[in-house]
């Protein structure tokens, strides 16, 4: 797709015209997969990629019959998260804030 069409492109409202934007929702338990995705983006596509890290999962319906999604996402591993999109130099995009307190 990043081939196809390029890294995003904007007009001057702000409008996306052109382009990717990988959204990437962290889950909770196990971040280290975060991680390995947002390594490929930087590794294999370029650091100019525009990503959208979101952090609003919840538990709901049956996602409290596997133990690693009964829970809600925490600071610390959201935190880390960020951190290491921000070492990669991952720059383009949007970082969504974690509205809640733990």
């Amino acid at each position: 797709m990043k081939r196809q069409v390029g890294n995003l492109i904007v007009d001057k409202n702000g409008i996306a015209k052109k382009g990717i934007i990988i959204r990437h929702l962290v889950l909770p338990g196990n971040i280290e997969n975060s991680k390995k995705s947002l390594d490929f983006i930087a590794k294999e596509l370029s650091t100019d990629t525009f990503i959208s890290l979101m952090a609003q999962y919840h538990s709901a319906n049956k996602s409290n019959n596997f133990k690693e999604l009964s829970r809600s996402l925490n600071r610390e591993e959201y935190e880390r998260t960020v951190n290491h999109l921000e070492k990669l130099g991952l720059k383009n995009g949007w970082i969504q804030s974690l509205n809640y307190e733990e």
